[in-house]
């Protein structure tokens, strides 16, 4: 039931106009816009039992640190494959993991994760802003099961 929700709710987003993910859209209703998804819808995943564990240290958003209502996700070709809340991670300036979910051919709920040599793609959620940002590590890392590396930043601009 909850992979049909989102399926429906995903397929309203792509096909109800071409830019309207992250910066509302105007379908025609006297120039209103819809507010983008909200983070728990936007960043949910299934678990699959192939993952692998980025390790960040440093998130910021125009150079500045992101706080504990903030957000991380991972995707892979527009799937959420991972996302952890900044306010979640143990401690103040520790590492802070985000696990990423890889295809399982056992689990048709991960058809669309990520594979072995691929790469993530990142976005950040400002709370307080009520926006999404890409977001990009200070290095790539391939998507590797089993596997953790630690990154030591990922940042977003908002320009």
């Amino acid at each position: 039931m909850r992979f049909s929700f989102l399926l429906i709710f995903s397929l309203f987003f792509i096909f109800s106009c071409d830019d309207c993910f992250f910066s509302g859209c105007d379908n025609g209703n006297s120039g209103s816009s819809d507010s983008p998804p909200s983070v728990e819808e936007y960043f949910s995943f299934e678990t699959s039992s192939i993952q692998m564990n980025y390790f960040f240290q440093h998130v910021t958003i125009d150079g500045m640190q992101i706080e504990s209502v903030d957000w991380i996700g991972a995707f892979h070709n527009n799937t959420c494959v991972g996302s952890l809340k900044w306010g979640d991670c143990v401690g103040d300036g520790d590492w802070c993991d985000v696990n990423i979910m890889g295809y399982n051919p056992q689990n048709e709920l991960t058809q669309d994760y990520i594979h072995d040599g691929d790469y993530p793609s990142f976005m950040i959620y400002d709370a307080s802003s009520n926006q999404y940002f890409d977001a990009a590590p200070s290095i790539e890392v391939s998507f590797t099961g089993g596997a953790l590396v630690q990154i030591d930043s990922l940042s977003a601009f908002s320009d």
